[in-house]
């Protein structure tokens, strides 16, 4: 393994995430949805088929390729690592007891014909359960488990760690930006209550609660 490698390996992470990105942002969303009409109900599906099929090859090459360990958890922050990564897996079935899974997924699309940022099981703005702590469980989870689910971080999974976690920030805002369109003044009023990510509003709630 060289530097060329490794800096091969990030712009393909990078190459994957932007295209990821995009294909999910509102300006190509909504040309698509012109363009295709009601074909545009099948786009979510391709959307995760292409999203799976592309990662899966990359992720085994950038595995493939490690270099020197530029990161360890000690032993000392053992139990942080374990609790971050414990931690991701709950957000991660917290949330799917709150998501439409199978709108998730773009079935839900294909049979109704409708699409909305919105995956509650209601189809409406949910704020009960995980959604009261965080107002995007899945990204959360999925940057606390990048970071927690490997003690050794070597030097091609760090630069992979970076490039997920903007992704994972960028996504966030994206979603964020048409859920407001979405769904106006009650999501507003929901980000004033319930925080993006980490849960600062939810631990100063509980923290300074009388």
């Amino acid at each position: 393994m060289n530097s060329n490698d490794i800096f091969i390996i990030i712009l393909l992470w990078i190459g994957w995430c932007t295209v990821h990105s995009g294909l999910i942002s509102l300006s190509v969303t909504r040309y698509l949805q012109g363009r295709l009409g009601d074909s545009f109900r099948y786009y979510r599906l391709f959307y995760n088929t292409f999203a799976v099929v592309t990662l899966v090859p990359l992720y085994m090459v950038s595995q493939s390729i490690k270099g020197e360990v530029v990161f360890s958890w000690s032993v000392g922050l053992e139990v942080l690592r374990l609790s971050f990564f414990i931690g991701s897996l709950l957000l991660f079935v917290f949330g799917a007891r709150k998501y439409n899974l199978v709108n998730f997924l773009g079935i839900e699309q294909i049979k109704s014909g409708k699409n909305h940022a919105i995956m509650s099981e209601s189809g409406a703005l949910d704020t009960s359960g995980i959604l009261g702590v965080t107002r995007h469980p899945w990204y959360l989870a999925g940057l606390m488990l990048i970071w927690s689910s490997q003690q050794d971080i070597h030097v091609t999974r760090f630069w992979m760690n970076c490039v997920l976690s903007c992704y994972f920030i960028i996504g966030t805002l994206l979603e964020e930006r048409k859920l407001k369109l979405e769904l106006g003044q009650s999501y507003l009023d929901y980000c004033e209550q319930v925080s993006m990510l980490f849960p600062f509003k939810w631990l100063q709630a509980k923290l300074f609660k009388n």
